[in-house]
């Protein structure tokens, strides 16, 4: 294993504050972004009739308003075997000796953005 040290040629950028930046403070992060109520296990279906797949998930349920009811993190899609296009709005996963594809409804999917745009607002 060959280990090299990295050289920069340029001094690192200076990170400066003047008297208007410090008029407004920082943040304050002492309360958590979003409060956990508990977590629960569950096993989930994911597809169809002969083209279901169930596998445990943990949930995590916190107190939150979003446009979302669910997340599925990278762990549920890697225990799946999932491919997930947010272009497309499919997700693919192997059954048996088969792919196959669960797809979002575009319609509905249009809605929650244009909901998302209002709350900003």
């Amino acid at each position: 294993m060959v280990v090299s040290e990295r050289v920069d040629q340029e001094p690192p950028p200076v990170i400066s504050f003047n008297e208007k930046d410090m008029r407004y403070g920082l943040p304050r992060h002492n309360e958590p972004m979003v409060e956990i109520r508990g977590g629960i296990k569950l096993e989930t279906t994911f597809g169809e009739c002969n083209y279901a797949r169930t596998i445990p998930v943990l949930y995590t349920v916190v107190d939150v308003e979003a446009l979302y009811n669910l997340i599925i993190g990278r762990l549920v899609l890697n225990k799946l075997g999932a491919v997930v296009s947010t272009y497309h709005l499919c997700m693919k996963y192997p059954v048996e000796k088969e792919v196959r594809r669960v797809w979002a409804d575009h319609q509905v999917a249009r809605h929650y953005y244009e909901d998302s745009l209002r709350i900003g607002s």
